[in-house]
């Protein structure tokens, strides 16, 4: 099947649903936990796309869904995504 199919579209969006219930609902270094995790993932994905020859269209509507699931969950806490945005920020100046 491919990445970009209904059924896996479907999957995505019940996991990112769960993932923010649960940052939501669970105590506090949760949501840190949540904030990391969901970041790398995006910035893995991003970097190495879909690993497939399906090309770059097909990675392009994952990238935009998992880039919106990204800021939705840092909305959720200012605090900490802005903690979060410091270090993430600050490694990529020194990777630059």
């Amino acid at each position: 099947p491919l990445d970009s199919s209904e059924d896996y579209q479907v999957v995505r969006l019940h996991a990112f649903l769960r993932i923010r219930q649960m940052a939501l609902t669970q105590p506090f270094p949760f949501i840190e936990d949540c904030l990391k995790k969901t970041y790398l993932a995006y910035a893995k994905r991003a970097k190495f796309g879909g690993g497939g020859s399906s090309g770059a269209s097909s990675v392009l509507p994952t990238l935009t869904f998992m880039g919106n699931c990204v800021v939705e969950l840092y909305s959720l806490d200012y605090h900490s995504s802005y903690q979060h945005a410091f270090v993430y920020i600050r490694q990529l100046a020194l990777h630059l």
